[in-house]
């Protein structure tokens, strides 16, 4: 995990800001690298904003839900206009993509 004030993201790019609790936070900031690709990145502090540090995203991040500041839920794209959900239990550590079930009648 990097920790790092030259890291944080800017406010400019946020595109979903979440808090925990009073000194948890995560964000997705999201911005242009050459040549014209866009990048999505997580974002964490848990001190109040002081250090942030870059977390991994699942690919195609759309919205993170974080119940506790371990347990969380993302959204990301999947192919064509389908959607795929993912979870972690490490604070955006790691992520496990949640299949889904059939639901019988």
């Amino acid at each position: 995990m990097q920790s790092n004030a030259a890291r944080s993201p800017n406010s400019m790019d946020f595109t979903y800001v979440q808090f925990v609790n009073e000194k948890t936070c995560f964000v997705i900031s999201q911005g242009f690298v050459l040549p014209s690709a866009i990048t999505t990145r997580l974002y964490e502090t848990a001190d109040d904003g002081v250090h942030w540090s870059e977390r991994k995203a699942p690919p195609g991040l759309n919205q993170v839900e974080f119940v506790t500041p371990e347990i969380g839920w993302a959204v990301a794209d999947g192919e064509g206009w389908s959607a795929n959900v993912w979870k972690t239990k490490n604070g955006g550590g790691t992520w496990s993509e949640v299949q889904p079930r059939s639901v019988s009648g």
